[in-house]
């Protein structure tokens, strides 16, 4: 259970990115759609965050994640205002310039029940992967619930799973995978089937492949809820994912984020299930791909 954001921005759009973190900063302290599904208003479980700017063809990052589980006697607090930390940083980034392209993607966690926590477990996830065409670094974000017994048999994974999270395993997963030439349309059918049935999977993915001479950039953006969650109104409205659009960017939010984002001017909401997005973030084009037949 988490609230994510993901938005590929050229410059003109820094004032509506500004409005959206406002957005999603709200939807992260005080969530309606959370308490009606899994009671408490916050996701205050961990925090992290991929800032990707492109200048002159090359790309640097600002990769960060933070829990205080373990060492603060109120974490959750503590995690929500390490959340603002976070956002202050990443305005600064946005309104500094020395960049012609931008693309964020954060993410807020509410652990599920018996899941691991701590900072090796707050999203995003990054793997690095060497594949048969180069390499790969991958920046994954999950919101959602995944057989985490069913991925760890699959994966060969030995002993005790109480280290692993279920994001954490859906991660290695896509990374393997993709570490074996599938694309990544193939690769998250294949993870479909493995979605809880009153669960979703939402994810956000931000891939850096080179080949030694050249980096190409793709985010992905999925929406595909879980057999029960399609037929219940207060998990379907929780887990919804959303296609944002504006002038001069494009991403995903979820569902409450959309909510207290709905004024911004020039931005238009729409929900997606069953589908994967993907975003250019240098074209600031998106192409839309069917997972369910």
């Amino acid at each position: 259970m988490c609230r994510l954001l993901l938005a590929a921005i050229s410059r003109e759009a820094v004032s509506t990115l500004l409005q959206l973190l406002d957005a999603y900063r709200k939807a992260v302290w005080s969530d309606p759609l959370l308490e009606k599904v899994y009671g408490g208003k916050s996701h205050c479980d961990g925090v992290g965050v991929v800032v990707a700017l492109a200048m002159g063809g090359s790309w640097s990052i600002y990769y960060e994640r933070f829990d205080a589980y373990g060492y603060a006697s109120n974490p959750c607090m503590v995690n929500l205002s390490a959340l603002d930390v976070v956002l202050e940083r990443v305005r600064g980034i946005a309104i500094g310039g020395g960049w012609d392209r931008l693309v964020l993607m954060i993410h807020s966690r509410r652990a599920s029940r018996g899941e691991p926590r701590g900072t090796l477990y707050a999203h995003p996830f990054h793997y690095n992967i060497v594949g048969s065409n180069g390499t790969i670094d991958l920046f994954f974000s999950h919101n959602g619930g995944v057989d985490k017994e069913r991925l760890a048999d699959m994966l060969d994974v030995k002993g005790s799973l109480d280290m692993y999270s279920d994001s954490l395993l859906a991660g290695f997963y896509l990374s393997n995978m993709l570490s074996k030439g599938y694309n990544i349309v193939a690769a998250v059918k294949s993870l479909a089937p493995f979605v809880k049935p009153k669960s979703a999977l939402n994810l956000n993915m931000l891939l850096f492949s080179s080949d030694g001479t050249k980096t190409r950039a793709r985010a992905y953006a999925v929406g595909l809820l879980g057999s029960e969650a399609k037929n219940d109104p207060n998990r379907r409205a929780y887990y919804e994912s959303v296609l944002v659009l504006g002038r001069g960017l494009v991403g995903y939010v979820s569902s409450t984020v959309r909510d207290y984002g709905s004024g911004i001017s020039g931005l238009t909401f729409n929900t997606f299930n069953g589908k994967l997005v993907e975003i250019d973030p240098i074209t600031l084009t998106y192409n839309v791909v069917e997972l369910e037949s």
